[in-house]
C-alpha cells in the first residue's frame, strides 16, 4: 500500500509540476502576446496619426487650390461684367438723344464758325 501512496504521489507531484509548468508557459506567451499587441497598438496609433495630420494637409491643400480658383474665377467674372456693363452703359448713352443745353451748344458753335466763315471771306 505504501507503493500505491508512493505512486499517487509522484502522479500527483507529475501532474501538478506538468499544470505549473504549463502555466507558466501560458502567463509567458500571454505576457509576450500582450506586450506584441500593446506594440501594434502603439505603432497604430502613430500611423493613425500620421494618416490624420496627412489628411489635414492634404484637406487644406485642396482648399487653398478651390478658394484660388474661386477668386481667379471671380475675377474674370467681374471683369466680364464690367466690360459688357460698359459697353451697354456707351449704347444707351448714344440712344440718348440731346438735351436742349447741348444743342444750344452746338448751334452757337455752328453760329461762331459760320460768323468767322463770312468774315474770312
Amino acid at each position: 500500500m505504501e507503493t500505491f501512496i508512493y505512486i499517487l504521489i509522484g502522479i500527483v507531484s507529475a501532474v501538478f509540476t506538468y499544470s505549473v509548468g504549463y502555466s507558466v508557459i501560458g502567463v509567458v506567451r500571454g505576457n509576450k502576446k500582450q506586450e506584441q499587441l500593446e506594440d501594434r497598438i502603439f505603432q497604430l496609433e502613430l500611423d493613425l496619426g500620421n494618416v490624420h495630420r496627412e489628411l489635414n494637409e492634404r484637406i487644406d491643400r485642396e482648399f487653398s487650390e478651390l478658394q484660388s480658383n474661386i477668386n481667379e474665377n471671380e475675377r474674370d467674372i467681374i471683369s466680364l461684367l464690367d466690360s459688357r456693363l460698359d459697353k451697354l452703359e456707351t449704347k444707351i448713352i448714344k440712344k440718348i438723344p440731346p438735351t436742349n443745353n447741348e444743342l444750344l451748344e452746338r448751334i452757337k458753335a455752328i453760329e461762331e464758325q459760320s460768323h468767322r466763315m463770312r468774315m474770312n471771306m
